[in-house]
């Protein structure tokens, strides 16, 4: 069965750095919840993927995904546009902003763990090296999460 909560962050603020170092994080603890090529998806009940591809929470994102569900989750719907977002959240300029959310910054997916678990740790280097070419910005912003 899968359960409906999402991961949280217990702060009422967090930098951009921190935050992009809990998703990072969260991502290498459950590489079943990312996936670079779909911004944020719930999987409900009845779905067609095999059972052992969908994290316990149900809940599998990108980066930029990650970011909006765990800062402005009362914002997720099917048409928010997670790429605005993420600049507004992180205020980052356009081109920084597309450096973290590239679609193909981690490579493929796939539908196996032996699959997942490579594009995971490559999301996972993404965010690393972006986290140390923006270190000081990311530090600065600090951003309000959403209760």
């Amino acid at each position: 069965m899968i359960t409906k909560t999402r991961p949280t962050l217990a702060r009422k603020t967090i930098s951009g750095y921190a935050l992009l170092g809990r998703i990072r994080r969260l991502i290498l603890e459950e590489p079943r919840r990312y996936n670079q090529r779909s911004t944020l998806a719930v999987v409900m009940e009845g779905h067609p993927y095999p059972p052992d591809i969908i994290p316990p929470c149900g809940t599998i994102g990108c980066v930029g995904g990650w970011i909006v569900a765990l800062t402005r989750p009362s914002q997720i719907s099917s048409h928010t546009d997670v790429v605005a977002l993420t600049q507004e959240i992180l205020q980052l300029d356009i081109y920084s902003t597309h450096v973290l959310t590239d679609f193909h910054a981690a490579g493929w997916r796939g539908f196996t763990m032996e699959e997942i678990v490579p594009h995971a740790e490559r999301g996972a280097e993404h965010i690393a090296q972006f986290m140390k070419d923006h270190k000081a910005h990311l530090q600065a912003v600090q951003i309000v999460v959403e209760r």
